[in-house]
């Protein structure tokens, strides 16, 4: 009995662990989330090392490894001429030197994000393993901050770099390999550390490339005419590096685009009916912005157009023929700046083709339902052959219809509109307020174009030669900001910088304080400069 007993316990308590087993199966789990990045274990030479002269350097970590986008995430200071070679194993990689070193110079592999764990792709973010070929580890540092030219905001960061160098010629960023290499963030900052005590010159490179030189027309530069003198201390440029893009000045053709009736031709420059643009006698042209639109005559056979600059041929472009299965019907009318009337915004009408007749009698303007005699003039804009701008005296709190009935326009390729009819209203008097903006105090040197913004979009703008008071009347009420262009050039619009000229790009001063602008009423703001 007594053994019957104890098996019959034993059994029980085998079937007493089995459910508990059993039960807790479902609760197992793997351990806390590892987020921890890869940490160095070792180094050989160690980190830090003095007087070394190495061809190969082991760094070992913790955990596995991946190793991602080294060709742009290491950057190695001074720079090398061939990029060392790098062989990966599970936790350790070596880095093979393929150049010679420098005496007494403190070198520095910043890994940036390239080092993450196999598993997790936890980042070890800005990695740097330093030694120096002399007795000490160089201590100096550089900070300072990048600002667009026209925007004020940190520029966009992808291949942005911050270039030092020990020559200080004014041209050895086109000519010369940089010592130093730091990238920009996204807040528009960069740092050099484990400096050595010298002078530089230093460069910001929008490098689009890839080989740390200044040498594309499309590639972005920032630049002062200062020497920096680098010791033991902390340096940091108070004053920020403005980025812009010199206009090329050698115009040139860069693509083209042909439809039905028209040729459009991107050039790398901005022309303007100044510059004696012309291409074959009694072609339209339209100017836009980089590029121009050349209109066809009706079954043009050309197939070469050359464009001339001031009399002198600068580039050529071949016309493939167009389709001509492909038919437009009706002249296409596009009325812009009406529906969301401001007394500031543009009001034209935008055509597919250039018009070449209106028939004013299909023009019926009604105010408040009253025909309105003489309707609304039209001027041509001088740059865009399809472009016309509506001009006419529109009275406060009024209800506009403006219709252009069946074929009102006509284009220069016997095109006809449909009838369209836009209605709108506009402000009452007493709804708008007016901005005055006080330039009295100002020592004016030169010409200021004082710009009135609202979400960014510049609303309203006067220049200002002398002290004086600028009136802004007819706004609608809300909250607007003012941002003024030293005008150094007296064109009236804010030019970018030039290199190779030795010319910033024109100051943008933009004042972040916002005014409240209320009905019916006047508000008058001390412009300080």
């Amino acid at each position: 009995m007594k053994t019957k007993s104890v098996y019959l316990l034993f059994i029980s308590l085998l079937s007493v662990l089995f459910i508990i087993s059993c039960a807790s199966r479902g609760n197992l789990s793997g351990g806390e989330e590892d987020v921890e990045p890869p940490q160095l274990l070792s180094a050989n030479p160690p980190l830090g090392s003095t007087n070394i002269q190495p061809t190969k350097i082991e760094l070992v970590f913790n955990e596995n490894l991946k190793l991602s986008n080294l060709n742009s995430n290491l950057l190695i200071s001074p720079v090398m001429e061939n990029r060392p070679e790098i062989k990966q194993k599970a936790k350790s990689f070596t880095i093979e030197l393929q150049d010679s070193l420098l005496p007494n110079t403190t070198y520095t592999f910043n890994f940036g994000s390239s080092i993450t764990d196999l598993n997790e792709g936890n980042e070890l973010a800005g990695f740097t393993y330093v030694f120096s070929t002399g007795e000490e580890i160089d201590k100096g540092k550089l900070s300072g901050t990048v600002v667009d030219a026209q925007s004020g905001q940190a520029p966009e960061n992808d291949y942005l770099w911050a270039l030092l160098y020990e020559n200080i010629s004014d041209t050895s960023v086109k000519t010369l390999s940089p010592n130093y290499v730091a990238p920009v963030d996204e807040e528009g900052n960069f740092e050099f550390n484990y400096l050595a005590e010298k002078e530089y010159r230093l460069y910001i490179v929008k490098d689009n490339n890839s080989n740390f030189y200044y040498d594309l027309p499309n590639e972005l530069i920032a630049y002062t005419d200062s020497v920096y003198v680098v010791d033991t201390t902390a340096q940091i440029i108070n004053e920020p590096f403005v980025l812009f893009e010199q206009e090329d000045t050698l115009p040139k053709i860069i693509s083209r685009e042909r439809t039905k009736n028209f040729v459009t031709i991107s050039t790398n420059f901005r022309p303007s009916v100044s510059d004696s643009l012309s291409l074959i006698d009694n072609y339209n042209i339209d100017y836009l912005g980089d590029s121009i639109r050349v209109w066809l005559p009706e079954n043009s056979t050309e197939n070469e157009l050359y464009l001339s600059l001031n009399g002198t041929v600068i580039d050529t472009v071949s016309i493939n023929q167009w389709d001509t299965t492909k038919v437009d019907t009706t002249l296409k009318v596009n009325p812009k700046g009406l529906k969301n009337f401001s007394y500031y915004n543009e009001k034209k009408i935008s055509f597919s083709q250039p018009v070449a007749d209106i028939n004013r009698e299909k023009i019926v303007l009604l105010e408040d339902s009253l025909f309105v005699a003489g309707g609304v003039l039209f001027r041509q804009d001088s740059l865009n052959t399809t472009q016309l701008w509506i001009e006419h005296d529109w009275n406060y709190g009024k209800q506009y219809d403006l219709t252009f009935n069946d074929s009102t326009f006509q284009s220069v390729y016997g095109l006809y509109s449909d009838s369209l009819t836009v209605s709108f209203t506009t402000p009452d008097l007493e709804s708008l307020g007016t901005l005055l903006v006080n330039v009295d105090s100002v020592d004016v040197v030169d010409p200021l174009v004082v710009q009135v913004v609202k979400n960014d979009n510049i609303i309203a703008e006067k220049i200002a030669t002398e002290a004086t008071i600028l009136r802004f009347p007819q706004l609608i009420a809300g909250d607007y900001q003012i941002q003024v262009i030293i005008d150094s050039n007296g064109n009236a619009e804010w030019d970018t910088g030039s290199f190779d000229e030795g010319r910033q790009p024109e100051t943008i001063l933009r004042f972040q304080d916002e005014i409240n602008v209320r009905s019916n009423w006047e508000i008058e703001v001390d412009l300080e400069i």
